[in-house]
């Protein structure tokens, strides 16, 4: 995903350290990484196969909904960091070599979300905030073929965007 993951401790010492003040659990590593970007150093790719112990997201139980909302809340949180941080980047490229479409742009999920609740404006918002989720909802199908429970998947992206576009603003 083009993030760095070893830095040379003499660029770190010129371009400053993880910013854990703005980012405190997520972001850290696109800000360290768009800085790097918008210093020209060199960014090379790796094999280096990086695993991330999250807990297990397997359970259908409440207590794993509210977990993974979190957690979308803490990514919105740092897009909208980011944002602050780096208004005029284009969206996506603090990690991506090239810049993503608008419709993956964290500000624009987050307008798409609030619109939803803006009366006239939910009529064309609403439709678009389901559109956004399918994607998701088709990968979903695809790696766990849990067919059964396809009903609420919809539902779950929309709220894992509307978790997302909260933590965004407060971000």
């Amino acid at each position: 995903n083009d993030k760095a993951d070893a830095y040379r401790k003499e660029v770190l010492s010129e371009l400053g350290f993880f910013d854990y003040v703005t980012f405190r659990t997520a972001g850290e590593d696109e800000d360290l990484t768009l800085r790097l970007r918008m210093s020209n150093k060199k960014i090379v790719a790796t094999n280096a196969l990086v695993l991330h112990a999250h807990y297990q997201l397997f359970s259908s139980s409440f207590k794993c909904l509210t977990k993974l909302l979190s957690k979308e809340f803490t990514f919105g949180r740092a897009g909208g960091a980011l944002r602050r941080k780096f208004p005029f980047h284009n969206p996506g490229s603090y990690i991506h070599p090239r810049p993503k479409s608008f419709v993956n742009d964290g500000l624009f999920r987050t307008i798409v979300c609030i619109g939803c609740f803006i009366p006239y404006a939910q009529i064309v918002l609403a439709p678009v905030l389901i559109l956004l989720s399918l994607p998701g909802v088709l990968k979903t199908v695809r790696k766990t073929k849990m067919n059964s429970t396809l009903v609420s998947y919809p539902l779950f992206n929309i709220m894992r965007y509307m978790s997302y576009a909260i933590g965004y603003v407060v971000g």
